[in-house]
């Protein structure tokens, strides 16, 4: 079994902080700057060409979170086991955990929405179309209970909910998964087996994407019980080659693409597990591990607010400043992309003080004898 020992810590919040980061800078590049296919040539200058490049990687900074997901999620229920008084506070953990940043990010995205529906240009909206999704109290129940992608869409103007229903679904799946190999009778053993098959039929027939990363959430899983052959400088080294040359060789559409997006998402969940698992055995933190702390803490809270708040401050700069929509790269554009990113990141930390710090006490609610028996 690998333990979380001082590298591996300081991995880990180097990777979500970093991912969540750029989850961050891809939206915020798609609302501020024009795309580079519709760029004109003249504007393409080496700063741009490297700003998008960096841009470019918000899909698999998300297949990265999966990883992690199932290291530090699937990993922490292999070692409690799956006695009725685990699976409590298991139960306990993940929604104290989702809750305690999603239901405020609810509030939060309908506000924002709503007043930034108000503040939009008539002339050139931007609430319109894939922007904006259903803000009515039953998508919102839907995205609560993780069924956004499954029977509706992810609320209002936040796209980057869809993932929170994989989380949610593996949430449940996997410890369904490992009692149905742990437990002894049969009949409970058919009971369970049954309720797997269809939870995965269920997820499979409405989105093909929560069942097929359901495997590579789980290579997080595997890893937190195996050694990496391989040392750090190969592992990290792999996972870096492979992400810039795809993005150098694929588009963003291939990603997406249901066969071949596939399967550069599991090589890419494999390489990180991969090099996850090679970052063990050494006590002492990496150099400037409190600032990476500091931000993972609060990646998940960046994570699942910043899209509403980005398009908020578009509508307003929008109405009352120079700001345009997907413009030019000038340097007004780049001061407000700066002003912009500044804001969501102390937003985040703000949210995460009033909301996310508060999930410990959340949980110790829910496993007070009247929520969980």
């Amino acid at each position: 079994m690998v333990n979380i020992d001082g590298r591996l810590s300081s991995v880990l919040d180097i990777s979500r902080a970093s991912a969540a980061v750029l989850v961050l800078l891809s939206h915020l590049n798609g609302r501020v700057f024009l795309t580079f296919a519709k760029m004109p040539e003249i504007y393409r200058g080496p700063v741009f060409k490297a700003w998008t490049f960096i841009c470019g990687f918000g899909h698999q900074a998300v297949i990265v979170f999966f990883v992690m997901s199932g290291f530090l999620v699937g990993g922490s229920l292999l070692r409690t086991g799956t006695s009725i008084p685990a699976l409590k506070n298991y139960a306990a953990s993940r929604i104290a955990r989702m809750w305690s940043v999603l239901l405020p990010a609810l509030i939060l995205t309908f506000i924002l929405d709503m007043v930034g529906i108000r503040l939009d240009s008539t002339y050139e909206p931007i609430y319109h179309g894939d922007w904006i999704n259903d803000l009515s109290g039953f998508a919102a129940g839907c995205n609560l209970f993780f069924m956004q992608t499954v029977t509706c869409s992810a609320y209002g103007s936040n796209g980057p909910l869809w993932s929170l229903a994989n989380e949610g679904w593996y949430y449940l799946l996997f410890p369904l998964t490992v009692i149905l190999f742990e437990h002894k009778s049969k009949r409970q053993t058919v009971g369970l087996l049954g309720l797997v098959l269809l939870g995965f039929i269920f997820v499979y027939q409405n989105s093909h994407s929560i069942a097929i990363y359901y495997s590579i959430w789980l290579f997080g899983v595997a890893i937190s019980r195996i050694r990496c052959p391989f040392s750090p400088w190969i592992a990290w080294g792999g996972v870096g080659l492979y992400l810039i040359s795809t993005r150098i060789l694929f588009r963003f559409s291939v990603w997406l693409d249901p066969v071949y997006g596939l399967i550069l998402d599991i090589f890419l969940g494999l390489l990180f597990a991969l090099a996850l698992a090679s970052s063990t055995g050494v006590s002492q933190p990496i150099l400037g591990h409190k600032f990476f702390r500091w931000l993972a803490d609060r990646s998940f809270s960046l994570y699942a607010i910043h899209l509403p708040i980005i398009m908020f401050l578009c509508a307003l700069l929008g109405k009352y400043a120079s700001f345009k929509f997907g413009s030019l790269p000038l340097l007004s554009q780049w001061m407000w992309c700066g002003l912009i990113f500044i804001i969501v990141i102390l937003a985040a930390n703000i949210f995460h003080v009033l909301f996310e710090s508060r999930h410990i006490a959340f949980k110790k609610l829910l496993l007070k004898p009247a929520y969980l028996g």
